[in-house]
């Protein structure tokens, strides 16, 4: 028997830990496919931040199409939001924060589309 659901949300607080969710998601059946996922700043190598939202994209992109290479689910959007905070020590309690999201659809007469959105609550 298969379980299909129309939308299907996985959130992960450890952003070195979401490739095993996005793993988890292309095995579930369902038309809309979320993961939230945060990067905080690294005290020890700040300038290295946005390469991270840059590699989870890249894989989030493979995971997805080598899944469906294998077993095509036409008509399923994914969703891939990444919160990535500022330094906090130079905003204290209320750093800004930003939004990452990669949106993925799949088709069997289109292909892939692949749309990017960042979003700043500085802005």
């Amino acid at each position: 028997m298969t379980h299909s659901f129309w939308t299907i949300v996985e959130f992960e607080n450890d952003f070195a830990a979401c490739f095993q969710e996005m793993i988890k998601l292309t095995q579930l059946r369902g038309k809309l496919k979320v993961l939230v996922t945060y990067d905080y700043p690294y005290k020890d190598n700040p300038g290295t931040k946005n390469d991270w939202v840059e590699i989870a994209r890249r894989n989030w992109r493979s995971i997805i199409r080598d899944a469906h290479s294998h077993l095509p689910e036409p008509g399923v959007e994914y969703l891939l939001a990444i919160g990535q905070l500022s330094n906090t020590e130079s905003k204290g309690s209320n750093p800004d924060m930003t939004w990452y999201f990669t949106s993925l659809s799949t088709s069997l007469s289109e292909g892939f589309k692949d749309t990017e959105v960042k979003i700043s609550s500085n802005q």
